[in-house]
């Protein structure tokens, strides 16, 4: 381990997990490799990492810690825009 804490093997690690993740889920199910499925973790990720990146600039802020409101926010953000856009047609919520 460096002076500075980061190993720098860690996003080697990580990398190779990810891929063997991937393999496994895809012994069990072929389609998860199709173009269709990754079109559709491509335009569904974006949302999570603009919270990743939120969060990893609260996070290296240092003082305060980790803020765990952030799915709860997100949660929320996704009703209230939701509503709005007027797809949701239910009776319940007027």
């Amino acid at each position: 381990m460096h002076a500075s804490g980061f190993d720098r093997t860690r996003p080697l690690l990580l990398a190779a997990m990810a891929v063997l993740a991937l393999a496994g889920f895809a012994i069990g199910h072929p389609d998860i490799l199709s173009g269709a499925n990754f079109d559709s973790m491509a335009v569904f990720g974006v949302e999570i990492g603009m919270i990743a990146l939120g969060q990893t600039l609260v996070i290296s802020g240092g003082d305060s810690g980790i803020d765990l409101s952030v799915g709860a926010i997100a949660g929320l953000a996704q009703v209230v825009l939701g509503r709005r856009s007027g797809s949701v047609q239910s009776t319940r919520w007027r």
